[in-house]
C-alpha cells in the first residue's frame, strides 16, 4: 500500500479508469490517513516529551516548541517535493499534509502551551483537515493522447483540467 494517496482517474468525458498496478482509488477515510504525516507526529511527539521532561520555564518551552514545530513543517514539504509522485497527488500533499500536521502537533501539544492553546480553534482544525482531505481528491484526467491532472476536485470535468499538461 502507497503512503501517498491513489487518484481517481477518469477520462475526458469524466467516465472511471481502472487503477494503475489494480490500487483502487482511496476513500474519505484513506486519504485523510494518507495525509496526516504519522511519522513526523512521532518524532514531534517525542521532541515534546522531552521539552516537557526538561522542566524549562514555560515561554521558553513553548518558544522551543514553536521553533521545533516550524522546522518540522519545513522537512514535511520538503519530504514530500522529494519523494511524492508527480502530478495531482504531490499538489494535494503539498496542500494538505503540512495543514495537518500543524493541527495536529497543536492539539497535541496542548498542555504545553498553556494560555497559547484554544480549544474551540482545535476543533475547528481537525473538522478543517477532514474537509480538505474530502475535498481534495486528486483526479488524473486521461484522454487518450496523454493524461492531464488537477487536484480536488470531487467531480471532475474535462474543461476543468490544467490544459497545459503541467504535471
Amino acid at each position: 500500500m502507497s503512503s501517498w494517496v491513489v487518484p481517481r482517474r477518469v477520462n475526458a468525458q469524466g467516465a472511471e479508469l481502472a487503477g494503475v498496478r489494480g490500487e483502487e482509488p482511496d476513500n474519505l477515510l484513506g486519504r485523510l490517513t494518507k495525509y496526516v504525516p504519522a511519522p513526523l507526529l512521532t518524532l514531534y511527539a517525542s521532541a515534546y516529551a522531552f521539552l516537557v521532561s526538561l522542566n524549562l520555564h514555560k515561554v521558553t518551552a513553548r518558544w522551543a516548541l514553536a521553533i521545533i514545530g516550524i522546522m518540522a513543517v519545513i522537512a514535511c514539504v520538503a519530504w514530500i517535493r522529494k519523494k511524492a509522485p508527480q502530478g495531482v497527488v504531490k499538489q494535494a500533499h503539498l496542500i494538505v499534509t503540512p495543514i495537518a500536521f500543524v493541527v495536529w502537533a497543536y492539539t497535541i501539544s496542548a498542555s504545553l502551551l498553556g494560555d497559547w492553546f484554544i480549544g474551540w480553534l482545535a476543533l475547528v482544525g481537525q473538522v478543517g483537515v477532514a474537509l480538505l482531505a474530502w475535498v481534495m481528491e486528486p483526479t488524473e484526467v486521461q484522454d487518450g493522447n496523454a493524461g492531464e491532472q488537477r487536484a480536488g476536485a470531487p467531480h471532475p470535468a474535462a474543461d476543468n483540467a490544467d490544459p497545459t499538461g503541467d504535471h
